[in-house]
């Protein structure tokens, strides 16, 4: 029995039915190929209250850190990192507005003076008045849950929490005054429920007051030291790091951030014991109060190790992690994002030259009476300190890296030029709108602020 023959048309329609039937399996095999859309990276920032920059660094004076070692070999370390003060909440501030203290406003924090609790108590007027972060400028947690990011804080630090801001922007936010490392855990692994739901990713901070005065020996770290004072409280504040040290393994398991996340690790300010005449943080802009711990580790967001030596600051935390996870930057902001060194991109070289060329400052209210400040600027291996009657001390840091050689005048160029990039800088407005609080100086809060030295 003969075909008839298929006419020309019916072909094309069949040659087309053919090729579309082949597209659709083509499809289909690809997309079954691919992974599903990467979800965002969560985002973590443990900040390290007291904890000096050379405490976990080669030296005579380190504290054993294993879990940190390991994860600095896996990481970027910025080893030349600046606070922009010298205590907490200024510090803490420029971390969560990438701004300078004289330009957040937030300069001292809960501190109390003895002269003044006298003068207040001789008045009748108990009260610390102190300024919180301004309204008007978006914090780190608040840029974030704008983004979509669901946000959890918890603080060890009565200068963390609602009275100065800081409690802006989260949806969850604890403060446990002075609970240790190990408790603060705990209470990170208790909000499982709430971070592990619904499919938006989370960014966490954690602020661990550990290695704050007053210092506990934590065996088997602490080594005695009872014929030399200082050499023991150092020894027991090294001990107290070792401690945060299992403690942070124990948020990295928790929380998976080996694998899931971004975690930022870094620190306040430092601690002195007598490198200039003093103990604690009282205060001074020197080395062992201003050099902090930056560390970032990322594989998932394409964080590179590396050691980095260019000058950074807190202020360039925030754009960094905003700029790792791909989120628009904030303004008004003082910082840079250090997001090209953390992933090796080839155009970092540019970003070199700028952290190179720039000056870097910090401040520190010295007498809140007469509203007298410590500055400092620093720029290339330059560090200038001016006091509060305004006198000026130059160090040479490529020759004298604990700034035990003051000089009152250089005629290096970049270290003469550090005086008038200083009173540029500090006549800088303030960019945000003060907001003036004043907080009850009652007998539970004295007695906790004497605890932990911020009774001057």
């Amino acid at each position: 029995m003969s075909r008839t023959p298929a006419r020309p048309r019916d072909r094309r329609l069949s040659t087309a039915l053919v090729a579309m039937g082949l597209l659709l399996v083509f499809l289909l095999l690809v997309g079954c190929g691919k992974d599903p859309p990467s979800p965002r990276p969560n985002v973590v920032v443990v900040l390290l209250d007291t904890v000096r920059a050379d405490a976990l660094t080669d030296g005579p004076h380190r504290a054993e850190t294993p879990f940190l070692d390991k994860l600095r070999a896996g990481s970027v370390a910025f080893i030349n990192t600046r606070s922009t003060s010298s205590w907490t909440a200024p510090a803490t501030a420029s971390l969560f507005t990438s701004l300078y203290p004289n330009e957040h406003g937030v300069i001292q924090g809960f501190v109390a003076h003895r002269k003044t609790m006298e003068i207040m108590k001789n008045r009748g007027d108990a009260a610390l008045e102190l300024n919180a972060l301004p309204g008007n400028i978006a914090t780190l947690p608040e840029r974030m849950k704008a983004d979509g990011y669901r946000t959890f804080g918890i603080a060890a630090n009565i200068n963390l929490g609602p009275e100065i801001g800081f409690s802006r922007g989260f949806d969850k936010f604890t403060r446990l005054d002075d609970a240790t490392a190990d408790i603060m855990v705990d209470s990170v692994a208790a909000w499982d429920p709430a971070r592990t739901t619904g499919d938006e990713p989370y960014f966490l901070y954690v602020h661990l007051n550990d290695a704050h005065s007053p210092y506990i020996a934590h065996q088997p770290w602490y080594r005695s030291a009872r014929d030399d004072s200082v050499a023991d409280a150092r020894s027991r504040y090294l001990s107290e790091i070792s401690f945060i040290d299992g403690q942070l393994s124990r948020l990295a398991d928790l929380l998976d951030l080996s694998r899931r996340g971004l975690l930022v690790i870094v620190s306040d300010h430092g601690e002195e014991f007598f490198e200039h005449g003093r103990m604690g943080h009282l205060p001074s802009l020197h080395a062992e109060l201003n050099d902090v711990v930056f560390l970032v580790h990322g594989p998932r967001v394409g964080v590179l190790p590396a050691t980095r030596p260019e000058p950074v600051s807190l202020i360039d935390v925030m754009p960094t992690v905003l700029d790792l996870v791909h989120l628009p930057h904030a303004e008004p902001s003082s910082g840079l994002s250090l997001a090209a060194l953390c992933r090796g991109d080839d155009g970092a070289s540019a970003l070199v030259r700028k952290l190179n060329e720039r000056t870097l400052f910090a401040h520190r209210l010295e007498n809140m009476l007469h509203g007298r400040s410590l500055w400092s600027a620093m720029r290339g291996p330059w560090k200038l300190i001016q006091d509060e009657q305004n006198r000026s001390f130059f160090y040479d840091r490529e020759r004298d890296s604990r700034e035990q050689l003051p000089e009152s005048r250089t005629e290096d160029p970049v270290g003469a030029g550090l005086e008038p990039a200083l009173a540029e800088f500090r006549s800088r407005p303030l960019l945000g709108r003060g907001n003036e609080i004043r907080i009850p100086l009652d007998k539970k809060l004295s007695k906790q602020l004497k605890s932990l030295g911020y009774v001057r």
